[in-house]
């Protein structure tokens, strides 16, 4: 990758990436792989025009899937019922596998939606390292 230092978000989906794989309970010698998909539109240079329409996003490969996080603030909305307490995808584009990132309602906070089967999730409550690492 060409560095020696991680973000907290890349720390946290090895951490999310390692206990699905564990969790899932792969033989020992099957490749397990991640992938997830970055926003360009802040990192290009030039930057791309205000009306540019298309998709800015550059893939990477390690795989499970993650999709790209909003740009608008989804906590300020009030519909009239007040703040929202939580955010999620809806019911459809779930495949096995599927994990979307949503800014949190604390400041500084992730919610992260996975889609996975529930003997996985029971799995994953018992990984202790995990756990350590999550507000569930």
């Amino acid at each position: 990758m060409g560095t020696d230092q991680i973000s907290s978000l890349q720390a946290l989906l090895a951490l999310l990436w390692r206990s699905v794989t564990r969790s899932r309970r792969f033989p020992e010698d099957q490749e397990s792989w991640y992938a997830f998909l970055i926003g360009m539109r802040p990192r290009m240079r030039p930057p791309l025009p205000q009306q540019y329409f298309g998709a800015a996003a550059q893939s990477g490969i390690v795989t499970m899937k993650a999709a790209v996080r909003p740009r608008f603030n989804v906590y300020g909305t009030d519909f009239g019922w007040g703040r929202p307490i939580a955010v999620r995808s809806g019911g459809g584009n779930k495949p096995y596998g599927k994990t979307t990132l949503f800014q949190g309602a604390d400041e500084g906070s992730i919610d992260i939606e996975a889609c996975l089967f529930a003997e996985t999730f029971e799995a994953m409550m018992e990984d202790a390292e995990f756990m350590e690492a999550v507000t569930v």
